[in-house]
Order: structure tokens, then sequence, then C-alpha cells
């Protein structure tokens, strides 16, 4: 939000509309925020210039104080999501890895991969990200990994066609190929189903389980087998 005489400002409200944290300041730009599911912690994704060149950091706070409790700084990398997973665990997908942190800022896991090779990627609040890479193999181009914040992968699939697209949904990964829609379970390769589909655009995995496919012009349920 704009606030006279600040750079910034994030406000957070609960589910009746009460504000229950703000934060201004004149020395950061805000471009994204999360909080935690009990809305007692929240991250301020925050950047700023030095001697012309970008600085971006991460401030924790403790909704109940006005000073943050922690700062991570990024470095190099650039953030797509930020996402509270559980209340003490953050988790964000990079340019160049998934990390996890906890409570305290600290470093809690990371899934590292090259930059430049992410193509997509499916996060949600409460949900561990997963995300599609190019591998530049011929035979298996894309590969599809979900990583929690243990650092181990519940799902690490290779597939030989692109991926256009993918959704999320409790358990399961929707992945929309060039050539095929494939739906994986985390953590039981042998229970993926797949459908050919050449002309979709977009799928959506909806909570009860069903896969939607978007056209140009209507979406349908997909059928797997």
């Amino acid at each position: 939000t704009d606030e006279q005489g600040y750079r910034a400002a994030v406000t957070l409200y609960d589910m009746d509309q009460k504000r229950r944290f703000k934060w201004k300041t004149s020395e950061y730009y805000i471009m994204q925020a999360a909080a935690a599911p009990d809305l007692k912690q929240m991250a301020v994704l925050c950047m700023s210039q030095k001697d012309g060149s970008r600085v971006s950091a991460i401030r924790v706070f403790d909704t109940s104080k006005e000073d943050p409790k922690a700062d991570i700084p990024l470095g190099s990398l650039t953030v797509y999501s930020m996402e509270y997973y559980k209340n003490d665990s953050l988790a964000l997908v990079t340019d160049q890895g998934i990390f996890f942190y906890d409570g305290a800022g600290q470093l809690r896991s990371s899934f590292a991969y090259p930059r430049g090779s992410l193509v997509t990627f499916s996060h949600k609040a409460g949900m561990l990200p997963t995300v599609a890479l190019e591998t530049g193999d011929r035979e298996n181009r894309s590969r599809v990994v979900t990583a929690d914040e243990k650092g181990s992968l519940l799902l690490d699939r290779q597939y030989p066609a692109a991926v256009r697209s993918l959704s999320t949904s409790g358990d399961k990964v929707a992945v929309l190929l060039s050539d095929s829609v494939v739906c994986e379970t985390l953590g039981d390769p042998q229970a993926a189903k797949s459908a050919k589909e050449i002309s979709a655009r977009d799928i959506i995995l909806c909570s009860d389980g069903k896969v939607m496919v978007i056209y140009a012009d209507r979406a349908e349920e997909l059928k797997l087998a």
C-alpha cells in the first residue's frame, strides 16, 4: 500500500477484517508478503538499491512487534514465490532453487537447480512447492520436483516431453505436458495416472481430485487412467 511520507507499507488483516499488523518503510520497496497460518509471523520481501545495484532481503516479523525478528539476505537470488508451509516454515521458489527457512530466519533446507532451468512452478500457502525444470537431456527433457522442509524430494520424475503447466492440491500434482497429462501422487510413484492431450493451454487440479484442462474456448474435466 501507499503511505504518505513512506516508500511502502504492508498491512495484515485477519478473517474478520481486523488489522493484526502494519509495517511502514522509507528504506525499501515491498515486493511480496506472506503470513503464517496462525498470523503470528509475517515475511516481507524487500528491495532497495545500493551503489546502483539491487539489494533484496526478507524481513521476518513477529506480528505483535514492530521491529523485525530476523533478516534473510538473498544475494543474487530472484524470488518468484514466497509462502508459509507451516507456522514456522517459510518456503521460497527462486531462480536458483527451493529454500526453506525456520521461524528464526535460519536456512532449514534447500534444493538447488541451475539458473535458467526453471520452466514453471506451483506454490500455494500451506502446500509444498513443486517446480518443473528443463534438463537439457534429449530423451528426458523435463524434470518435476516437489521438495519438503527436511530436504527430501517427495516427487522427482522425468518426462520426455516439455512441461506446459503444473497444478497441485493435497498430495497430488497434475502435470500438463506437450503431449499428455500426468497426475502424480507424492511419495507413491506407482500411483501415477495419465491421458493423451495435445491442445490444452492450462491445467487445474481441484480439491476433490478432478483434473480440469483449459482450452482456448472452454474448460473440461479430463478422465485419467
